[in-house]
């Protein structure tokens, strides 16, 4: 996964000022940001692999931190049972994060809150 952190103050020039690549063993989908007044970032993403089960991970990053220094992923909801669209065979189903796209109006944090919906 990839972030970017785009500095907006100039609205007539966007540029870039932080990045990161965020990789592990995960495969993060429909990942939402989130972040405070005071800039610290939260990205929440619902992962699973071959041999664990549909979850939702959490990384941060505070405003200080330098570039590429998120820290996680944090299980924030544990997967119990394999994921599927088939509901009558009994397995899991699990809301995606919401909030996918987020900006920062007018060179200021937007303050987001974010809920992953567990059914």
């Amino acid at each position: 996964m990839f972030w970017l952190d785009l500095d907006c103050s100039d609205a007539a020039r966007c540029v870039v000022s932080r990045t990161a690549k965020i990789s592990g063993d995960f495969n993060p989908e429909f990942a939402s940001i989130g972040a405070d007044e005071q800039g610290n970032l939260g990205i929440v993403a619902a992962s699973s692999t071959a041999r664990s089960n549909l979850g939702v991970l959490l990384w941060t990053l505070s405003a200080s931190d330098p570039s590429n220094s998120f820290r996680g992923p944090i299980s924030i909801v544990a997967g119990t049972k394999p994921y599927t669209c088939q509901r009558e065979n009994s397995l899991e189903p699990i809301g995606n994060s919401v909030g996918t796209y987020r900006t920062r109006p007018r060179g200021r944090t937007e303050i987001v809150d974010h809920r992953a919906m567990v059914q």
